[in-house]
């Protein structure tokens, strides 16, 4: 289908303006006015029409207007794929923030937008808080403005809040917040006497803002003596309450004062998971027997809800070192949320021939359905495709199962790979159709030409990548078609190892009228290839005139050695170079007096390849 940006943009705005017709901002004011500032913000930043279309629906299906609904209104796939990417869910807290701009710039940059607009019209706290990690490194990524900075905080006088305590009706929570930012040697003593009046009989909020303020304390004791951490770990070293125990530990760690080694190994004993952390990241230094035998218990502990406890327990037998811990090493414990690969793929090599069954047989355990075909995608090993293929078609963690098998790359998982072909979700047939295109087999080409009609511009996006990394006559209809699109260049590429004449029209639009130099030079390779008759540039393009010199040393059958020797008198320098080493190519005889003289040509690459022209014909070049 054709699209004009002109008037799609404007028959895009109307949608917008539709599909969120009456809902308000969250500041207040309509949503659709939101939409105007991001689009004028989008232009602002050097945006593409492309960009301002994908500004104007970056909601849109929210309000229930899908991808498939966009398409069959005319909306470009760029456009709807920018749109898909907008709509999924960023979460600040997580690393892959700083990654997905890189994925897809353009999308960054609406992205971007939004958030700037959301910066300069949310008030009170959220104007700084909400989503700032990901407008920093959007800003960052793209090189644009950062948001403004919060105001510092206010300056805080601690000794009126070390007396404070709450009236009827009142909470401990902005005074404990308040305290925690001062810091300072009254700041602990503060919180600890608030935590001993509240942890009996005060609410269950105000215990669980002091009880944060203290172990951020504790955690990070900028400005506190050590004589308070000392004390507060020798009060509840031994408390019958879990959550002072490990307070205790931590406080005598950040006291930089080393604690007892056995005192630490005894808490190694304890029924709390967290209390064994902070024993452990308390633990340095060279370990003796003792504890490495109480490592050992922990690792081996058949407790799956441990996961923190096994990881840093095996972390310090491997700081440790030696046989003994070692072998500690090798009975842990198969916690399928800590592994003991996680971190140490070696382990997987050294242990192949044992766990191979092992992880064969926890596919059936659903804690396991993530872990153990992972664990087997690294291995490669061909003895699990069967069960792989077995529980593909009810697991609920197909990603995983499909990738494992495309990683082993074994021809006997195509049949349960096709049948996810055909899920309803897109994804899932997106992540079969790349696991198939590791497998070697011609059933990933006929695949993939079905693909090419999904409803999905990802799986269509997906399928031409198929094609033209695995290039077939079968798929000639389906790369020419390719052709017209964003895949030009690489379809091209994939008809030079195809070179069916079919393809020749397309071939030579492409060579003549594609405004990318790949494309144009994809499309050239592949006619240099394929046999067919001679056509003439229909433009005077100065691109199209060195790449169509270029592609007549490689068509001996045209008879093009009148249009090169002209080429040697063209006004372009890359025109005069393409055609010397065009007949040399040839090995044109009769132009060598005429590359002689152009040896001393004013542009040193005519030069350089005249005189390569003349030694590779075995002629003096002077």
């Amino acid at each position: 289908m054709g699209f004009n940006h002109r008037v799609g943009t404007a028959k895009i705005r109307r949608l917008a303006e539709r599909a969120h017709a009456g809902q308000l901002f969250v500041s207040g004011g309509l949503f659709t006015d939101h939409l105007a500032r991001v689009v004028e913000l989008v232009e602002q930043y050097g945006g593409s029409l492309a960009q301002i279309q994908a500004a104007w629906l970056y909601a849109v299906p929210a309000t229930g207007v899908g991808a498939v609904d966009l398409l069959r209104r005319g909306v470009s796939v760029r456009v709807v794929e920018m749109v898909d990417l907008l709509q999924r869910d960023h979460d600040p807290s997580r690393n892959g923030i700083s990654q997905w701009p890189r994925r897809d710039r353009r999308a960054a940059l609406v992205r971007y937008a939004v958030l700037t607009d959301w910066h300069r019209h949310l008030s009170g706290p959220d104007r700084f808080g909400y989503t700032s990690y990901e407008h920093i490194s959007l800003a960052d990524t793209l090189s644009l403005p950062r948001p403004a900075a919060p105001p510092p905080p206010a300056a805080v006088e601690i000794g009126e809040l070390v007396s404070w305590r709450p009236g009827a009706g009142e909470h401990w929570g902005p005074v404990v917040r308040r305290l925690q930012a001062a810091r300072g040697p009254q700041a602990l003593p503060a919180l600890l006497a608030a935590y001993a009046e509240t942890v009996d009989r005060g609410p269950a909020c105000c215990l669980a803002e002091i009880r944060s303020a203290v172990y951020t304390l504790v955690g990070t004791p900028a400005n506190v003596p050590s004589e308070q951490l000392l004390d507060l770990s020798r009060r509840w070293w031994s408390s019958t309450t879990v959550w002072e125990e490990r307070v205790a530990i931590k406080a005598r760690t950040a006291s930089r004062v080393p604690a007892d080694r056995t005192a630490l190994c005894a808490k190694l004993g304890s029924g709390d998971q967290w209390v064994v952390v902070a024993a452990i990241e308390a633990l340095t230094g060279p370990g003796d027997q003792t504890e490495i035998e109480a490592l050992r218990r922990i690792v081996t502990k058949p407790e799956p809800t441990w996961q923190w406890a096994h990881r840093a327990a095996a972390g310090r037998l491997t700081r440790i070192g030696g046989p003994d811990a070692a072998r500690a090493l090798e009975e842990r414990y198969l916690n399928p949320m800590a592994p003991p690969w996680a971190g140490y793929p070696e382990w997987l090599n050294r242990h192949e021939a044992t766990i191979v069954p092992v992880l064969i047989d926890k596919l059936a355990d659903p804690r396991w359905q993530a872990a153990a075909p992972a664990a087997l995608a690294h291995l490669r090993t061909a003895q699990a495709v069967g069960p792989l293929c077995a529980g593909l078609p009810t697991t609920a963690f197909k990603l995983a199962y499909m990738d494992a098998l495309g990683r082993i790359g074994d021809v006997r998982a195509v049949p349960a790979l096709l049948e996810q072909t055909r899920h309803p979700r897109h994804d899932i047939r997106d992540h079969a159709l790349r696991a198939l295109a590791h497998l070697d087999d011609p059933r990933v080409v006929d695949a993939a030409i079905a693909a090419c009609d999904d409803l999905h511009p990802v799986v269509r996006d997906r399928a031409a990548r198929i094609l033209v990394r695995h290039p077939d006559e079968r798929a000639v209809p389906q790369l020419l078609r390719l052709c017209d699109g964003p895949h030009a260049a690489r379809a091209a590429a994939a008809l030079i190892h195809c070179a069916d004449e079919r393809a020749l029209p397309t071939l030579w639009h492409l060579f003549f009228c594609a405004p990318g130099r790949q494309t144009r030079h994809a499309a050239g390779r592949a006619l240099a290839r394929i046999d067919g008759p001679r056509r003439y540039p229909p433009n005077p393009d100065i691109r199209v005139k060195r790449a169509y010199i270029w592609l007549l040393g490689f068509k001996p059958q045209w008879q093009p050695a009148g249009t090169l020797r002209q080429g040697l008198d063209d006004t372009d320098p890359i025109v005069r170079a393409r055609a010397v080493q065009a007949l040399a190519r040839l090995g044109d005889t009769a132009s060598t007096p005429t590359i002689r003289g152009l040896l001393t040509d004013p542009d040193r690459r005519v030069r350089a390849a005249a005189a390569t022209a003349l030694r590779t014909a075995g002629s003096p070049s002077a």
